[in-house]
């Protein structure tokens, strides 16, 4: 049985050991050869992005989830380079309109957390630049994307391909009360499956002495949920579904 509840002192462990991690860059920085050096600022915003769902499952303030999203963005602003996040093939590559995953998953996160903190535009324009830039259509991106930019055309396109889930169905459905009980759906048999090519699938079963897992949330699900605007009372006590950070009027 999976199970997505650990202690509070389990948790500030993980997030003690990650905090070390950060805390080891700037000595790393040093030795690393200067063609990696985007590629572990990068990593940094990864952890630091990590760090926030850490403190999520911590049941941390807002305040404190949003301290170091400025950081992030900065370094994802600075250091992003399509040579480096993009799938490619070939001694000569040639580089594919998508992420790999661990750049896709974080994209799609670090999106997510800008809808569910309902923070500056300018953090949305900084994130929306870089993915059309690197010319990737990806229709849950863009559906993010469009809570600051209503105009914004949805792709149909979702990366991964597989395994297939119907989250693009509940981004086009317009019928609310459909769309909540697709919802329910989605997070009861859907959701975790969807990230079994993640690294982090499967964590809760690692020893615990490794501290690798940090608690599953789908922030997506409920950045999707704000944005639609939908009754999420039938789903707001499923395991994976971050209510916290969805206020009920």
């Amino acid at each position: 049985m999976i199970c997505n509840k650990k202690t509070e002192q389990y948790y500030k462990l993980v997030l003690k050991q990650r905090l070390k991690v950060i805390s080891s860059f700037p000595e790393k920085f040093k030795s690393f050869d200067v063609s990696l050096y985007d590629k572990f600022k990068v990593a940094l915003a990864i952890n630091l992005t990590n760090v926030i769902h850490i403190k999520y499952s911590l049941d941390e303030e807002k305040s404190e989830l949003l301290k170091d999203l400025p950081k992030i963005i900065n370094l994802i602003k600075d250091h992003w380079q399509p040579e480096l996040v993009k799938v490619s093939k070939g001694r000569k590559p040639i580089y594919y309109a998508m992420y790999w995953l661990e750049y896709n998953f974080f994209m799609r996160k670090l999106l997510s957390f800008l809808v569910l903190f309902d923070v500056d535009e300018v953090y949305f324009e900084t994130l929306r630049d870089i993915i059309d830039n690197d010319k990737v259509k990806d229709g849950l991106y863009d559906y993010l994307l469009s809570y600051k930019f209503p105009d914004r055309i949805i792709s149909e396109n979702i990366y991964p391909e597989k395994p297939k889930t119907k989250i693009m169905d509940i981004i086009f459905e317009k019928d609310d009360n459909v769309c909540s009980k697709m919802v329910k759906v989605y997070l009861e048999k859907e959701w975790y499956k969807s990230y079994k090519n993640a690294g982090f699938y499967n964590s809760h079963l690692l020893p615990e002495e490794r501290l690798d897992f940090f608690g599953y949330w789908a922030f997506e699900v409920a950045a999707i949920v704000k944005i639609k605007g939908i009754d999420d009372s039938c789903f707001r006590d499923n395991m994976y579904y971050p209510k916290n950070l969805i206020i009920n009027d």
